[in-house]
């Protein structure tokens, strides 16, 4: 297929997803067309399970003892974990966002013996926007759903930075 081809599927694809955004899905449509949309914007149902309850506390028992954690999200300076975000009206129904586990942050300096959470530095959320859909029930056919496309803002992990401040005062960034 040619590139100007693909530009034309595309714009006709584009037009027909808004169109039928626009009208009312039964069931099996609604459907057809989440299941087309999680494939297309590569999103997936998530096998979930709970995760134990982790604290910065026990984070920072494990640097000092110099066990390292296996996953990113507690090894970093800023650890955190993750908890489920399940809304049974939204395509995908279930998103996991992080959760900052600490205030300050995971340090160890150059003259201290063992890690410690520095409160001179904050740990804060990091954010992206994800494309989800939404149904709503149709007024004149409840049997039928309607589908809207959103932006929704989404926590995908944590950072240490240093805090702001403001006049004689110190200031968490916390969001």
């Amino acid at each position: 297929m040619t590139c100007g081809a693909r530009v034309i599927q595309a714009f006709v694809l584009g037009a027909c997803t808004a169109m039928a955004a626009a009208r009312c899905l039964s069931a099996e449509q609604l459907r057809v067309r989440a299941d087309w949309f999680q494939a297309r914007h590569r999103v997936h149902e998530l096998n979930h399970t709970q995760q134990r309850e982790l604290t910065c506390a026990k984070l920072v028992e494990h640097a000092q003892q110099q066990q390292q954690p296996q996953h990113v999200y507690t090894r970093a300076l800023s650890p955190w974990t993750y908890r489920l975000n399940r809304d049974q009206r939204r395509f995908p129904r279930d998103i996991l966002e992080a959760r900052c586990l600490c205030e300050g942050c995971i340090l160890q300096r150059a003259h201290e013996d063992r890690p410690h959470e520095e409160h001179t530095y904050n740990s804060v959320p990091v954010y992206t926007h994800v494309l989800v859909l939404y149904k709503t029930r149709c007024a004149r056919q409840p049997h039928k759903y309607r589908l809207t496309k959103r932006m929704l803002r989404v926590t995908v992990g944590c950072t240490c930075v240093m805090p702001t401040y403001t006049g004689d005062h110190r200031e968490t960034d916390l969001g």
